[in-house]
Order: structure tokens, then C-alpha cells, then sequence
């Protein structure tokens, strides 16, 4: 391979056979640099070299890392000095480097959307400067940069690039003009550190905990809870802890209301906005004590919600918490809850004209009984109301009740007819009083459905007084 291809038409025109003898090793022209010879048909053409040169840029700052109070303090002045100098190597010995000029530009954070630094005085962008200096003399140029307020990345060096050209003026009588290495690119990138205070290994390894509760065993009756509150418990017990950053996420029937501190709590910064949310969940993104939320740091945080009372499909609301940082060994944890959910119903059984007591000794044979009661319905959500009507109709094998005429209302919608015995330890023999919990006691149950907001409820039956008065001593 080569770095450069000379042609003959390009040194004289009508030269031929140009390269059928070369030599290279000896100064013709007497200016310390060794020339080419090369031979051609009835021709010899001798080519002048140029030095090449190698240009070596160092960045250094003053003070050499952006210090730990420019990530704390909004009220500090943030600049930092940057001096960017050049030098000039050659294998060819002392040059004369008078007319050389570097030609430069200085790109600051190119990795970064959210630029950390920029230029405090500058005539282009605020984030990129050009200049130039000659080689000869210090070749150093030194320029101030301000940091600008960290919200998005504390943690990674702020990279600073230049990439340069060589510029020359040419006089006559001159020897040639240096040129670049081709070999070597014309860019170099240098870091501008944050301080840390992660110990001697210079890596925080941070320790996040979380800890939440609702108020006691938080039930979500949806149409009557109308507010949430939820209190966050979080600490760092390990290193520095950068750009932590709290998400949560909650159904779209919880509006995020405030989140509010405890005392103790005062001087940690929290700082929430709302993110896009989904069909069905809302997302918040909290960032805490941005920056830095220091080691042995606690934050008490309480979030406060205001409740939808339109009707929640699932049976719970789930909220999840998610806490993350941007340290070399990243910290993450989870939390997640989930909320038992209900909707509001109010239903009211009101007895009316009861009967207390019947006399089994009077002359009728099957005396007719009458139950009514009277049901009052606040039912706002349309949830199917059942209602369950328990009558004992046989006691120790004999029959206290005609079943056959024993009837409830014919409006009640979807009434079901069920027979069940049920039989207990503890003897209830020689009570004048008859359940469907005791012993051998068979029931007539009916099942029905209550569709409008007041409805009453009529049951009929005959009392067989014979039977009664073998089971009432």
C-alpha cells in the first residue's frame, strides 16, 4: 500500500516512462530534508519533500472535576476554566513553525441531548467555539465554561472534543510547508469528571429501601371513598445515591392530588410530573433530591389522590412504585400494592305489622301467619341484589308449616325454591323457638332478586297448631 501516488502528467506534461528508476536518499535542494529522484525517458525530475508533523492537544481544568457543591447549590457561581494547548512533533528535526496555525473547534457534552456545560462567552452555539493559535509560539488558548443545573445526568464525565486542521501560510523562498500525519485523525476527547464521594474505589454503591402503607387495611369502596393517601418511607443506608428517581403507577381513576413531606423531611427535594398515561393506568415520575440523595438519607413522603366515582371493572386497583438511580452500579426496587375494591350499597330490611306471639290453643286448626317486610334499595351502581328468605317448615320430623300454601309475592323477579336440612351437635329440643340453624330443622328457602329501590316483601303461611303443641310442652 502507499500514502501517496504521484502521476506524470501531473509533474510535467508529455513525460513518459515517469518511476523506471527512484532514489530517495539524498538532500538535492540542500534544505535538510531528504528529496525523491526519479527518472523518466530522456528525463529526471526530482521531488521535494514536506515535513510531516504530529499534533498532540491537551485539555486540562481548573478545578480538575465539577465539584460536589455545583450539584448541590442553585445559587453558586458553576464555571470552570478549560485551557486546550498544542504542540507540534516531528521526526525531521527542528521545523520552522512561524506560519503554521491550528485551526479548531471545541464541541462540549456532544453525548448528551440535555447539554451539561456551555461556553460562558461564545460566538457560535453555546455548546461548540472555534479559534485558532500558532503553533510557534505557547499554542495554549484558555476559555470558561458553565456548568448548567443537573437534572438528567449527575454521574457521567462531561466529554470535551476537538478535532483541528493545519493551516499554513505560504512565502517565498521558503522551505515547504509541514503537512499532518494522514495516519493519525485530527480529533481528541477529553473528560470532565463529577466529583464523588464514593470512597477510596471512586464507585457508590448505593442501598435503596422502600417502605409504604395506606391507612390501615384500605378498602376502596368506590361512590363512597372519595380520597387516598399513601406514605412512602424511603432510604439510601449506602453510598451517594445519583438522579434517584421515583415511578408510579396507579389506575386512571386515582388524580394524582399532591405529594407532600414530613418534617423530618423538609430539605429533600422532590420534584413530580406526570408522564403519558396508557387505557387504563396513570404514570407519575418523581426525581428525589436530585442530584444526590446522600447516604444515610431518609425521605417520609406522603401521595395524595382524589377517587373517580364511576364504576372500577377489576376487583383491585393495583399501585406499584419502582425507585431507580443512575450510579455505575445502578440501584433498583420495587413495591407493589394491591387495593381491595367494592362499590357502594345501601339496602335497608324494615319489618312491618309483624307477628309476635301465636296462641296454638285457640279453636283454629291451620292458623294463617303473615310476614312483611319492607325494603329500601340505594343501589347506584346497578349490582344485582339478592335477597334470601330462610322459613323452618319441619322440626323433628313433624310439620310446623303447610308448605303447600306457604307463598311469597308473585312480583319479586326470579324466585327460587330450595329445601335443606341442616343438623348441629347441640340439641335445641323443647325451644319455642325454630330457626334454620338448629337441629333437624328443615327449611323452605327462597331466593330472589330485588330490582327496584323500595319493594315489599310478603310471605304467607299455615301454622299447623297439632304438631306445634307435641313440640311446645
Amino acid at each position: 500500500t502507499y500514502s501517496q501516488r504521484i502521476q506524470g502528467k501531473d509533474v510535467m506534461s508529455g513525460l513518459q516512462y515517469f518511476g523506471q528508476s527512484i532514489d530517495g536518499a539524498s538532500d538535492v535542494d540542500g534544505d535538510g530534508l531528504f528529496d525523491i529522484t526519479v527518472g523518466a525517458k530522456d528525463n529526471v525530475v526530482v521531488l521535494s519533500s514536506r515535513p510531516i508533523i504530529n499534533i498532540t492537544v491537551d485539555v486540562t481544568f481548573s478545578p480538575k472535576m465539577v465539584p460536589l457543591s455545583f450539584a448541590t447549590s442553585s445559587e453558586q457561581k458553576k464555571t470552570i476554566q478549560v485551557s486546550v494547548c498544542f504542540s507540534a512533533v516531528s521526526q525531521f528535526g527542528p521545523l520552522d513553525l512561524k506560519n503554521s496555525f491550528v485551526n479548531y473547534t471545541i464541541n462540549l457534552d456532544k453525548k448528551q441531548k440535555n447539554k451539561r456545560a456551555m461556553f460562558t462567552k461564545s460566538d457560535a452555539t453555546p455548546v461548540s467555539l472555534s479559534d485558532s493559535v500558532r503553533i510557534s509560539t505557547a499554542g495554549c488558548k484558555k476559555y470558561l465554561i458553565t456548568l448548567q443545573h443537573c437534572t438528567i445526568d449527575c454521574v457521567s464525565a462531561i466529554d470535551v472534543e476537538v478535532d483541528y486542521t493545519l493551516h499554513n501560510i505560504e512565502e517565498k523562498d521558503q522551505p515547504p510547508s509541514p503537512i499532518l500525519n494522514k495516519s493519525t485523525k485530527p480529533l481528541a476527547s477529553f473528560e470532565l469528571q463529577f466529583q464523588k464521594d464514593c470512597g477510596s474505589d471512586d464507585i457508590c454503591d448505593s442501598n435503596l429501601s422502600i417502605d409504604c402503607n395506606f391507612t390501615n387495611d384500605f378498602t376502596w369502596i368506590v361512590g363512597k371513598i372519595r380520597e387516598a393517601s399513601l406514605k412512602i418511607f424511603l432510604s439510601n443506608t449506602g453510598e451517594d445515591s445519583y438522579l434517584t428517581t421515583m415511578d408510579l403507577s396507579y389506575p386512571k381513576s386515582f388524580y394524582f392530588k399532591e405529594i407532600s413531606k414530613s418534617l423530618s423531611s423538609q430539605l429533600i427535594g422532590v420534584k413530580c410530573t406526570d408522564q403519558a398515561a396508557s387505557s387504563s393506568l396513570s404514570f407519575l415520575k418523581c426525581a428525589i433530591s436530585h442530584p444526590v440523595f446522600k447516604k444515610n438519607s431518609q425521605a417520609e413522603l406522603t401521595v395524595s389522590w382524589d377517587l373517580d366515582i364511576a364504576p372500577f371493572e377489576e376487583e383491585f386497583a393495583t399501585i406499584s412504585i419502582n425507585v431507580s438511580n443512575k450510579n455505575e452500579v445502578e440501584d433498583f426496587i420495587q413495591w407493589t400494592h394491591y387495593i381491595p375494591t367494592r362499590h357502594v350499597l345501601n339496602v335497608f330490611l324494615k319489618p312491618l305489622n309483624q307477628i309476635n306471639k301465636v296462641n296454638i290453643n285457640d279453636n283454629d286448626v291451620n292458623r294463617p301467619v303473615t310476614f312483611h317486610f319492607q325494603a329500601t334499595v340505594d343501589n347506584p351502581y346497578n349490582a344485582e341484589i339478592k335477597l334470601r328468605i330462610s322459613i323452618p317448615v319441619k322440626v323433628q320430623q313433624l310439620d310446623i308449616l303447610d308448605s303447600e300454601h306457604l307463598k311469597v309475592q308473585k312480583h319479586l323477579k326470579d324466585c327460587l325454591e330450595v329445601r335443606n336440612i341442616k343438623k348441629h351437635k347441640n340439641s335445641q329440643k323443647g325451644k319455642d323457638k325454630w330457626d334454620c340453624d338448629m337441629e333437624e330443622c328443615e327449611c323452605l328457602y327462597f331466593e330472589c332478586v330485588l330490582t327496584t329501590s323500595k319493594q315489599d316483601i310478603i310471605v304467607t303461611a299455615n301454622l299447623i297448631k297439632d304438631n306445634l303443641k307435641q313440640l311446645i310442652p
